[in-house]
């Protein structure tokens, strides 16, 4: 059994920071969301922010990557149950059902790319699809 070794504060904090970007991108959009709003929610100062991300859009682009990622794991787990013999018709609908599933359920990660994916830049989508389905 491997011991799991405690977050530093800072990662405790980046966590938070990811978390609670998500949940404002998820309720206002991404036009409506402002690096305060996003402090706020996570109990610290905006300048703080820039410890941790370089910039809103570095931000965005974290809390998009994590939710296509948690998105994706959900939706392997699901498949996986269905054991390696499965037929791929029945993987197919595993897979469509727990996507929208976890759409509908998920967290507020998930939700975020759900609400603004449309509303990045092409270059940022690009970015973001490429980072999260090589993690």
């Amino acid at each position: 059994m491997q011991a799991t070794i405690p977050e530093s504060k800072s990662e405790t904090t980046r966590r938070r920071i990811v978390e609670s970007a998500a949940h404002v991108l998820r309720n206002r959009g991404l036009s409506g969301t402002k690096l305060a709003d996003i402090a706020a929610e996570a109990g610290i100062f905006a300048g703080s922010m820039y410890y941790h991300f370089k910039s809103k859009e570095h931000l965005v682009e974290v809390v998009m990557i994590e939710g296509m990622n948690r998105n994706t794991r959900y939706i392997r787990s699901k498949v996986k149950q269905l054991g390696a013999r499965a037929n791929p018709l029945a993987k197919l609908r595993a897979a469509i059902f727990a996507h929208v599933e976890y759409m509908l359920q998920g967290d507020d990660c998930s939700s975020a790319v759900a609400r603004v994916f449309q509303d990045l830049p092409e270059d940022m989508r690009r970015r973001v699809t490429t980072k999260a389905y090589r993690s």
